[in-house]
Protein backbone atom coordinates (compact mmCIF):
# COMPACT_ATOMS: atom_id res chain seq x y z
CA UNK A 1 0.00 0.00 0.00
CA UNK A 2 2.79 2.44 0.85
CA UNK A 3 4.49 1.72 -2.47
CA UNK A 4 1.25 2.43 -4.34
CA UNK A 5 0.70 5.66 -2.44
CA UNK A 6 4.24 6.85 -3.11
CA UNK A 7 3.93 6.00 -6.80
CA UNK A 8 0.61 7.84 -7.11
CA UNK A 9 2.20 10.91 -5.53
CA UNK A 10 5.29 10.68 -7.74
CA UNK A 11 7.54 10.06 -4.74
CA UNK A 12 10.61 7.86 -4.57
CA UNK A 13 10.70 5.26 -1.82
CA UNK A 14 13.58 3.44 -0.16
CA UNK A 15 12.98 0.24 1.79
CA UNK A 16 15.11 0.18 4.93
CA UNK A 17 16.27 -2.73 7.04
CA UNK A 18 16.58 -5.34 4.29
CA UNK A 19 18.43 -8.28 5.83
CA UNK A 20 17.55 -11.34 3.74
CA UNK A 21 17.42 -12.21 0.04
CA UNK A 22 13.74 -13.12 0.50
CA UNK A 23 12.96 -9.62 1.76
CA UNK A 24 14.73 -8.02 -1.19
CA UNK A 25 13.00 -10.35 -3.65
CA UNK A 26 9.59 -9.51 -2.14
CA UNK A 27 10.27 -5.77 -2.34
CA UNK A 28 11.29 -6.05 -5.99
CA UNK A 29 8.16 -8.06 -6.77
CA UNK A 30 6.13 -5.26 -5.18
CA UNK A 31 7.83 -2.64 -7.36
CA UNK A 32 10.29 -1.16 -4.86
CA UNK A 33 13.47 -0.40 -6.82
CA UNK A 34 15.66 0.93 -3.98
CA UNK A 35 16.60 -0.73 -0.71
CA UNK A 36 19.19 -0.55 2.00
CA UNK A 37 20.13 -2.76 4.89
CA UNK A 38 22.65 -5.29 6.17
CA UNK A 39 22.08 -7.55 3.16
CA UNK A 40 23.39 -4.86 0.84
CA UNK A 41 26.05 -3.29 3.00
CA UNK A 42 27.10 -3.10 6.62
CA UNK A 43 27.83 0.22 8.29
CA UNK A 44 31.40 1.23 7.49
CA UNK A 45 33.76 4.05 8.39
CA UNK A 46 33.78 7.00 6.02
CA UNK A 47 37.42 6.24 5.23
CA UNK A 48 36.24 3.02 3.51
CA UNK A 49 33.76 4.78 1.22
CA UNK A 50 36.17 5.27 -1.68
CA UNK A 51 37.08 1.56 -1.66
CA UNK A 52 33.42 0.48 -1.47
CA UNK A 53 32.38 2.73 -4.37
CA UNK A 54 35.40 1.77 -6.48
CA UNK A 55 34.63 -1.92 -6.00
CA UNK A 56 31.13 -1.45 -7.41
CA UNK A 57 29.34 -2.01 -4.11
CA UNK A 58 27.24 -5.15 -3.75
CA UNK A 59 27.20 -7.90 -6.35
CA UNK A 60 23.51 -8.83 -6.58
CA UNK A 61 24.33 -11.76 -8.85
CA UNK A 62 26.45 -13.21 -6.05
CA UNK A 63 23.34 -13.06 -3.86
CA UNK A 64 21.50 -15.10 -6.53
CA UNK A 65 18.92 -12.34 -6.97
CA UNK A 66 17.49 -11.03 -10.21
CA UNK A 67 19.12 -7.76 -11.13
Amino acid sequence: MTLSLAASLGLAIVAEGVETPAQLRYLREQGCPVAQGYLLGRPAPIDDLETIVASGGVDLEALALPV
